[in-house]
């Protein structure tokens, strides 16, 4: 009898030491708590105001540069990637939070590839305000890509518009930003491009032409 309740107490005293020496853990393959589930169509970057920051969509064929000096505090800007729509031509990309103001300018790349532009048409990029796609002011095709400078955030996407009659203008002249064709009297721009002449022929923005002033013929 005694050496039963002996082996009885064993027993007991084996069980408590082996519960007191186990630690609550969660189960094996379960995340901890503080995990969130990614998206794959979304980039989040943090925007420094003394740094900047580079902000690239995750399909790669959009990017946002900010400049340093562009946000007073730091804040994390995030881009998600849609399908495109029955009036743009290629994916639209919606840069949060919206409404973001740059102090200085970022400057927006988005790139062209795999995109047949029709016959008449070309490419630029525009911003969807009041429910409507507006071509953003000083977009231009360079290189594979439409380039723009980005005030504040917003959606933006490739849109196709009806490609500009020929210029008379110098093409080299007319790539440069703010260029405008001068081909009459007045005109002002931030680059004043006249339309080029031949040999003796000069530009008259009154005759508008191309005058030759000794024989007094237009090119």
């Amino acid at each position: 009898m005694k050496n039963a309740m002996s082996l009885r107490a064993l027993f007991l005293l084996t069980t408590v030491a082996a519960c007191s020496s186990t630690t609550a853990g969660p189960p094996s393959g379960t995340a901890p708590a503080s995990t969130t589930a990614g998206n794959s169509g979304t980039s989040v970057t943090t925007v420094t105001a003394t740094e900047g920051g580079k902000i690239t969509a995750s399909d790669g064929l959009a990017t946002l540069a900010v400049p340093k000096g562009a946000v007073s505090n730091d804040v994390d800007v995030k881009v998600s990637v849609s399908a495109g729509q029955a009036d743009t031509a290629g994916s639209v990309y919606k840069f949060e939070p919206a409404g973001t103001t740059f102090a200085v300018p970022a400057a927006i790349s988005v790139s062209t590839t795999g995109i047949k532009v029709p016959d008449g048409k070309t490419l630029t990029l525009a911003e969807y305000r009041d429910t409507k796609w507006q071509s953003v002011l000083g977009a231009k095709l360079v290189s594979g890509s439409v380039e723009a400078s980005m005030s504040k955030l917003g959606t933006v996407a490739l849109v196709f518009t009806e490609a500009p009659a020929t210029s008379r203008c110098d093409t080299a002249c007319m790539a440069q930003s703010g260029a405008v064709c001068c081909d009459t009297c007045g005109c002002k721009g931030e680059v004043q491009c006249q339309p080029t002449c031949k040999e003796r022929y000069k530009w008259d923005c009154e005759m508008t032409c191309c005058f030759d002033y000794t024989t007094l013929k237009c090119q």
